[in-house]
């Protein structure tokens, strides 16, 4: 009887054996996945970090090339984002809220009126109609 009792000792221990080893499979499984997000999200912080770093280098330097390229340091004229341009013009009649980030021309308004009478430092006709003015002509 002592041999019976003993194979059956050896089984319930086997079998918590297993139990055990697959808990620890699960939960390795779980750390694992767990890990990986952490480490998406710590990549994508990082990226997020260096590209902000870069543009205000990059914007720093023009700012700085702007500076020294004339006579006069304080002179470095103004800096206007040109990333979206409307090629139909600007849009006054635009809903006060309503944020379009196409509406927007920093030459001339729709229909063609220029937003503010030209001045000799303003760009020329050559520049401006790359940058989207409406041609007069029909």
């Amino acid at each position: 009887m002592k041999a019976q009792s003993q194979r059956g000792v050896a089984l319930v221990i086997t079998l918590i054996m297993l139990a055990v080893v697959t808990f620890m499979a699960i939960t390795f499984l779980g750390v694992a996945r767990r890990e990986r997000a952490s480490v998406s999200v710590t990549e994508e912080t990082t990226t997020a970090r260096l590209m902000s770093e870069a543009a205000l280098a990059r914007a720093r330097s023009e700012t700085v090339a702007r500076m020294f390229a004339g006579t006069n340091l304080l002179s470095y004229d103004l800096a206007v984002s040109t990333n979206f341009i409307n090629p139909q013009g600007f849009d006054p009649a635009q809903l006060p809220g309503a944020w379009n980030p196409t509406n927007v021309n920093y030459d001339y308004r729709r229909g063609g009126a220029p937003l503010s009478r030209p001045t000799a430092s303003r760009s020329s006709p050559t520049s401006s109609s790359i940058r989207g003015r409406p041609s007069s002509s029909p």
